[in-house]
């Protein structure tokens, strides 16, 4: 579904984020300590005798360049 208005500025609304992105996923998986949520930009994952910590930035929208990674 395609929608046509334009976004704000700065980062994706939560809601986008939960209709959008978190709806696709993919498989839920066991190993997965912390996952994707609103506000959580690192992933904790079980490997058996240790775990993997993934950090990453947070998805924003930018009109420019220069406005971006704030």
């Amino acid at each position: 579904m395609r929608h046509n208005s334009k976004l704000p500025t700065g980062k994706v609304p939560s809601e986008v984020l939960q209709r959008i992105v978190f709806n696709h996923l993919g498989v839920p998986d066991k190993r997965i300590i912390s996952g994707p949520n609103v506000g959580e930009d690192a992933a904790i994952i079980d490997m058996g005798e240790k775990v993997i910590v993934i950090a990453t930035d947070p998805i924003t929208g930018a009109d420019s360049p220069r406005d971006s990674g704030e």
